[in-house]
């Protein structure tokens, strides 16, 4: 697993950039005069469909038990820095969970999706996409 990170937006850099080493570079405040962002690629989305849309409302017992495992899973990813961010969101047509995490190429981030216990045990699928390029806080 690498993230690869690079100084500068579309549209050109900061010339007063400052290496952040594995974590990338910053170059420049937002747009409100805060804390520098830094680009990032390599980052995968997975749109995780449940079974059902009422799923967070009327899950069973064994179900879960397996979002516990998945919920563990992602926490797991969080701490070691694979995973960005993970959780749920609420839409109109259902609760559906979303996890952006860090991989090599699509073949490492299907097989990093697959082992999440909700998916390995057939309780949701996932819709996988590859982010062209993701910018964050520092």
């Amino acid at each position: 697993m690498s993230a690869r990170h690079r100084s500068g937006a579309r549209g050109g850099g900061h010339h007063g950039d400052t290496d952040r080493g594995s974590r990338g570079r910053a170059h420049g405040d937002d747009d409100r005069g805060g804390a520098p962002v830094s680009v990032i690629t390599g980052l995968y989305a997975c749109e995780l469909i449940p079974p059902r849309p009422t799923f967070m409302e009327d899950m069973d017992d064994a179900e879960r038990q397996v979002l516990a495992r998945h919920t563990a899973y992602w926490n797991r990813a969080i701490e070691r820095g694979r995973a960005v961010l993970y959780g749920p969101v609420f839409g109109p047509q259902g609760a559906w969970g979303l996890g952006v995490f860090h991989a090599d190429d699509g073949k490492d981030a299907r097989a990093f999706v697959d082992a999440d216990p909700a998916v390995a045990e057939g309780l949701a699928t996932c819709r996988l996409g590859r982010l062209v390029e993701g910018a964050r806080r520092e």
